[in-house]
């Protein structure tokens, strides 16, 4: 390749060569439309020789080549170096005849005469390559073909911005689809289905919401001492042990978690048989579970359980940089009150939802409670499912 004389370096080159990283393309494959703007420049040019190339730190990267077989040059003395120190790009009539230029005899262009190129120029302005052409032998190159080749190189740019901006696309999806999913195990579905449906709408905030649930509080007995125990490495692999079936079990019935406080679990149901139902289900699995840990030596749990059925909001709590959109209602605090004042593996639900149930589950025993917080006294029952 004809070279002796070093180009000097863009007074940008810092910012230059941070752009051309920032495109993630050298040493990518070969893309058949560059190569395809590299054929047609050589046809308009009349050369054997076209270049898409990336001027890199030390070496000039060639995106597609017609006529040479290369992938790569050393930057120093190559004429595309030469070629992005401006806008217009470089004509080079006679490379011999030049005095930036003599023939070395080295390199994959050995025998080239003739060279003109093109700056590949960023939206920021910054010159990454060349489109260029090469010949063996001296020659002129028309103004048309000039105006063509800056066409070309204007087109090879801008499929390098797509190229790239296709790929932080893809980026940005795999990140969203990635934080989607993680957001939706981390929050309650009542609350991810209608933040995606604000957000699909560019709101910016969850509006409040009137409901009408039934409420299910689980709790484990004597968790403080527990966690005193084990540690807290030890408390959550224990109690994660029981809540993977009992989560499956929730959704399997079409209920929802609003929150896990610790080892307390809070949900919410749209139908009274179906949130009685889940809470026994839990019962019978949590029994199932306790019966086999056992045999195998290992720690068992106890928990208790309160429902109730009634109005509340879904309203957001907390500041404008944080909060938290939560079930707020007396309805609420009677479920939470009432799995408070449960024995140990029961289930209390309140007069008012076990009034409502039709077959599948019995009444054992009938209380009447003062709950904390609670004005009047509470009736409620202590239900098992019927044989």
């Amino acid at each position: 390749m004809p070279a002796t004389l070093t180009a000097p370096l863009p007074i940008n080159e810092d910012q230059r060569l941070a752009a051309l990283r920032r495109y993630d393309i050298l040493d990518s494959e070969k893309e058949q439309l560059f190569d395809d703007l590299t054929r047609l420049a050589a046809d308009i040019c009349g050369t054997q020789v076209s270049l898409i190339t990336l001027v890199d730190k030390d070496r000039v990267w060639l995106k597609s080549a017609v006529g040479i077989e290369a992938t790569q040059m050393p930057r120093s003395g190559m004429p595309c170096s030469h070629a992005i120190l401006n806008d217009d790009g470089l004509v080079i009539p006679d490379l011999a005849a030049d005095p930036r230029f003599s023939d070395d005899g080295e390199g994959p262009e050995n025998g080239m005469q003739f060279y003109a190129g093109t700056p590949l120029q960023t939206r920021d302005g910054y010159n990454l390559g060349t489109l260029c052409v090469l010949d063996n032998k001296p020659r002129a190159m028309s103004d048309d073909q000039l105006q063509r080749l800056k066409m070309l190189a204007r087109q090879a740019m801008a499929q390098i911005e797509l190229r790239h901006n296709l790929g932080e696309l893809a980026k940005t999806t795999r990140k969203a689809i990635s934080l989607e999913n993680l957001i939706k195990q981390y929050t309650s579905r009542s609350v991810w289905e209608r933040a995606d449906i604000t957000a699909e709408n560019g709101g910016m905030e969850i509006h409040d919401e009137e409901v009408q649930g039934t409420y299910l509080f689980l709790d484990v007995v004597g968790f403080t001492a527990l966690s005193e125990q084990l540690g807290p490495s030890g408390t959550v692999e224990l109690l994660n042990a029981y809540f993977n079936p009992i989560v499956d079990i929730v959704f399997e019935n079409h209920g929802d978690i609003d929150k896990f406080v610790g080892d307390q679990l809070f949900c919410i149901f749209h139908d009274d048989a179906t949130a009685v139902a889940t809470a026994l289900r839990i019962s019978e699995v949590l029994a199932w579970l306790n019966q086999k840990r056992a045999a195998e030596g290992k720690r068992i749990l106890s928990f208790t359980m309160g429902l109730n059925n009634g109005p509340a909001i879904r309203a957001n709590v907390g500041g404008i940089n944080r909060r938290d959109n939560t079930l707020i209602g007396n309805a609420v605090n009677i479920a939470a009150r009432l799995q408070k004042a449960c024995r140990p593996g029961g289930i209390l639900v309140s007069h008012s939802l076990f009034a409502k149930l039709r077959g599948g589950v019995k009444s054992v025993q009938q209380v009447r409670l003062r709950l904390k917080n609670v004005a009047d006294s509470v009736f409620a029952h202590y239900v098992e499912a019927e044989a």
